[in-house]
C-alpha cells in the first residue's frame, strides 16, 4: 500500500502563502484574531478600521505595550520570578509590576481596593486576577482613546470592541 505525498499547494497549483499569527497591520505586535483562513488577520483594534488609521492605532498599542507586559508578569509570575521558602513568586511579581507602573509614571494603576459588581471589596495586591483585569481594561481604553481621535473626530463603537465590553470581562474576572 502506498500513500500519496501531502500537497502543500492550493488548488490553483500555486505555492501556499505563509500563514502568520500576527496582526496584518504594519508594525502591530498583537496577534491577529479577526479574519478568515485565507485573508489577512487583524487584532481587535485594527479590525474593520480604515487603513489610514492603522499607524495611529499601532503607535498607541506600542506605547502601551508595557501594560500588557505587566499583565503577563502578574498572571504568569513563575516565568519571570523565582520564589523561595520566605517569599513567593506572586509577591515578587507584585513588587516587580509595581516597579513597572512607577517607571511609567502611572500611579493610578497601582493595586488598590476596589468593589466588584456584587459590592464585595477586593484587594488587588492580593488578587492578581482583579488587578490584571483592571490593567487590561486600561490598555483597551488607551487604544480606543487614541483611535477615537480620528481626523473626522468621530468614534463608532461598531469599529472595534467597546471599552465597556472589556470592563464587563474585567468585572467577571474579579468576581
Amino acid at each position: 500500500m502506498t500513500f500519496a505525498k501531502p500537497s502543500y499547494q492550493n488548488q490553483n497549483s500555486q505555492p501556499a502563502r505563509e500563514f502568520s499569527y500576527n496582526c496584518a497591520a504594519h508594525g502591530c505586535p498583537l496577534p491577529g484574531s479577526v479574519g478568515g483562513h485565507e485573508s489577512a488577520r487583524y487584532c481587535s483594534f485594527h479590525a474593520g478600521r480604515k487603513p489610514d488609521e492603522n499607524d495611529k492605532i499601532t503607535s498607541a498599542v506600542r506605547s502601551n505595550l508595557w501594560i500588557m507586559d505587566a499583565v503577563h508578569r502578574i498572571t504568569t509570575p513563575e516565568q519571570f520570578y523565582k520564589g523561595s521558602a520566605q517569599v513567593s513568586f506572586f509577591n515578587l511579581a507584585t513588587e516587580g509590576v509595581i516597579g513597572i507602573v512607577k517607571i511609567n509614571n502611572r500611579l493610578d494603576l497601582m493595586p488598590s481596593k476596589i468593589k466588584n459588581r456584587h459590592g464585595i471589596e477586593i484587594d488587588e495586591s492580593k488578587n492578581d486576577r482583579a488587578w490584571s483585569a483592571r490593567l487590561l481594561d486600561e490598555f483597551s481604553k488607551a487604544i480606543h482613546k487614541a483611535s477615537s481621535e480620528s481626523s473626522e473626530g468621530e468614534y463608532s463603537s461598531a469599529k472595534a470592541p467597546h471599552p465597556g465590553v472589556v470592563a464587563e470581562f474585567a468585572n467577571r474576572l474579579a468576581a
